[in-house]
């Protein structure tokens, strides 16, 4: 069985696009069956943008193709980018102990079935974590766009607490451990697909 792992802590973003995720990704293929689909990351502020396509069981990364439509542009700041791709020290990580990045960015075909159906920008923020507010703008069929159509947040307690999966998210959301601004109803579509994602 192919192990998940995690790229080393000093690896710049530049590395993990062009080397580290690539080669991640066809160690665990064989294994993991990768649906076919195109991601966006773009890290902020202009510190590079990258488009992933996954097909036929390859990886495939560059710039933006202006012809090609991703599933979701994924926004972030490098630091944000860190603590999710390589860890940062500190109580509460934003992944669950044994998830990668490939887990992260390359959605199942239930999840990438759901996510295809939604247009807009949301935004997800973990406040207090290692001290700070943690930011993720997820965009479908269109550019970041700020503000965003909704924001879906919740705190680092709360966080570690789903992912520790102590607390379920309907259970978060009703006890308004998880709220949403903006337009509720797609940022509670959106965050049901995204959320266990992170669990």
């Amino acid at each position: 069985m192919n192990e998940r792992r995690r790229p080393p802590p000093d690896i710049t973003p530049e590395q993990f696009f062009s080397s580290w995720l690539p080669n991640e990704f066809t160690r665990l293929a064989g294994a993991a069956g990768f649906p076919d689909l195109c991601v966006r990351v773009e890290l902020l502020p202009d510190a590079g943008t990258w488009e992933l396509v996954s097909s036929a069981g390859k990886l495939t990364v560059g710039p933006p193709a202006p012809s090609r439509r991703p599933l979701v542009t994924l926004a972030l700041s490098v630091p944000d980018w860190r603590a999710v791709m390589v860890g940062e020290e500190g109580p509460l990580s934003l992944t669950p102990p044994n998830a990668s990045p490939t887990d992260l960015l390359f959605v199942d075909a239930a999840s990438q079935q759901l996510l295809a159906m939604m247009t807009g920008t949301f935004r997800f923020e973990v406040r207090g974590y290692n001290g700070r507010t943690w930011q993720l703008w997820a965009s479908f069929g269109e550019p970041r766009k700020d503000p965003a159509d909704a924001v879906i947040a919740t705190d680092a307690e709360t966080y570690a607490a789903l992912l520790a999966r102590t607390l379920a998210v309907p259970e978060a959301y009703f006890s308004g451990k998880i709220t949403i601004a903006g337009d509720a109803g797609r940022g509670m579509q959106v965050g049901l697909a995204l959320l266990p994602k992170l669990r």
